[in-house]
């Protein structure tokens, strides 16, 4: 059944222009998440998720999901959930994508609020990049946060520990295919991750298949030295380089010349150790 909720969001995403994706077009499509919102129409959505289970159609593997979150829709432009928040985590993640967000149940919750303090390194990513608190806001159930996809952190902190906290939220599609995990403790940077699972599951097998280092998997870490992500370029060099030495070298050495700056760097710095 096409819903109020389906209806809603397919309002959303004509808003929203691929590749076009900034604050002040996100931050038009407002009105119908507070639409959705106010009117609940997620509950319906929530409701047709369970008739789904119990049904056992094909639809179930969508939107059920494995952690504190159900999928409502997911689209090439927005993706709707309903999360459960937890105790904060240890490190803080700044995720290139826009969002709203708003508390559906309990008395509401705090947000910190943190930003780049060199804003042009969310364009050019620096190992030397910070990060600094920024502002301090009380939401209210059923009022709305506006997250920036370029240079802002969220930080979710539910004081009350008895009582759980659920938010609506939607996120743009990725305006970046990584997010820069940051310490909480220092502000700085200790690394990226790929927002794309798949981005992810790669280098989680190239780990492995380095950590192995059998001969046989160097064919087919070979075309990965080629991808168009740089981070997952560099990762299957240096698994392949940990494999066969003979064989990473010489990617090693193409990769001085790779036409993204971090590859260089790491390239240089690793032809660099290897010459001392």
């Amino acid at each position: 059944m096409y819903s109020e909720f389906d209806e809603a969001v397919a309002e959303f995403d004509a808003k929203m222009i691929e590749g076009k994706i900034d604050d002040h077009s996100f931050h038009s499509a407002m009105p119908i998440f507070k639409n959705i919102l106010i009117k609940r129409f997620y509950i319906d959505k929530m409701n047709s998720v369970l008739k789904s289970v119990l049904e056992r159609t094909s639809q179930t593997n969508l939107y059920l999901i494995t952690g504190t979150f159900i999928s409502l829709h997911s689209s090439k432009n927005s993706n709707w959930i309903v999360i459960g928040h937890s105790n904060k985590s240890e490190f803080l993640y700044m995720t290139p994508i826009f969002s709203f967000q708003s508390p559906i149940s309990g008395s509401g919750y705090t947000i910190d609020r943190y930003r780049l303090i060199d804003e042009n390194a969310f364009d050019k990513f620096d190992k030397k990049s910070k990060i600094e608190f920024s502002t301090r806001e009380f939401l209210k159930p059923f009022s709305i946060a506006q997250k920036s996809g370029r240079g802002e952190i969220f930080d979710i902190i539910n004081e009350n520990d008895k009582e759980k906290s659920f938010s609506l939220r939607v996120n743009s599609n990725p305006i970046r295919p990584f997010q820069i995990n940051f310490d909480r403790s220092t502000m700085e940077t200790f690394g990226i991750t790929p927002v794309d699972p798949m981005s992810s599951n790669l280098t989680t097998i190239f780990d492995l298949l380095a950590d192995i280092a059998n001969q046989s998997s160097i064919e087919y870490l070979l075309p990965f030295a080629k991808h168009e992500l740089h981070f997952v370029r560099w990762r299957a060099i240096r698994s392949i380089f940990s494999i066969d030495e003979n064989v990473g070298i010489e990617l090693v050495k193409k990769a001085c010349f790779d036409r993204h700056e971090h590859v260089r760097a790491a390239a240089t710095s690793t032809m660099s150790q290897i010459s001392a």
